[in-house]
Formats: C-alpha cells, structure tokens, sequence
C-alpha cells in the first residue's frame, strides 16, 4: 500500500494477506551528490518467512530429491547457497526444470 512502508503478501494461500514492512529508503546526500542506502530491518526474518512459505506451498520447486522410496521436491537454489555440494552437482549437471536426484545411502 503506497505510502505507509507496509507491502502486502498474499503468497502461498490465495485469499488471505499478511503485511510485510517494505524497505525503507534512506539518503545521505551531501550537496551536489545522489549517495543512497536501502536499509530493511526485518529483512532476515522475511526472507525465512517467505521462504518457509514458499516451501510448504511448493511453488516454484525445481528439483525432486529421491532417496529409499521418499522424494522431497526443493529449490536448487535454495540447496545450493545451503550446501557446496549441490552447489557444485547444480553446475556440473547443468540441470534444467523438474529435475529429480537419485541419492544413494
């Protein structure tokens, strides 16, 4: 909602709406200079909020992880700041959508 710092967030249950604060963008300008800093204090706590969101609806998931008969369907990205091992699988493989992984034990 222009004007108030809030955003809304409808994401993951259609219908319903939580308010996120928007970011607030601070400057300091000495004369003649454009210098500004885009400072969001709750910006950790929203990122895991939407992301735990994000999972739970599974929107936007773009990889299946098999292991003894279960799946997990997950975020490459997600696994790959997470871990430097698929960070690496992710490269090497140059996986494209809906990928799944075999993982043996």
């Amino acid at each position: 909602m222009p004007g108030n710092g809030i955003l809304p967030n409808s994401v993951g249950n259609p219908g319903t709406q939580q308010m996120i604060p928007a970011p607030t963008l601070m400057a300091a300008l000495p004369e003649g200079t454009q210098q500004f800093c885009l400072r969001w204090n709750s910006y950790p706590a929203t990122v895991a909020t939407q992301l735990a969101t994000l999972r739970a609806a599974e929107d936007f998931v773009d990889v299946t992880l098999a292991c003894e008969g279960r799946q997990l369907r997950a975020h490459k990205l997600v696994l790959s700041a997470c871990s430097p091992y698929f960070m690496q699988l992710f490269k090497v493989l140059k996986l494209n959508l809906l990928t799944m992984l075999l993982i043996r034990k």
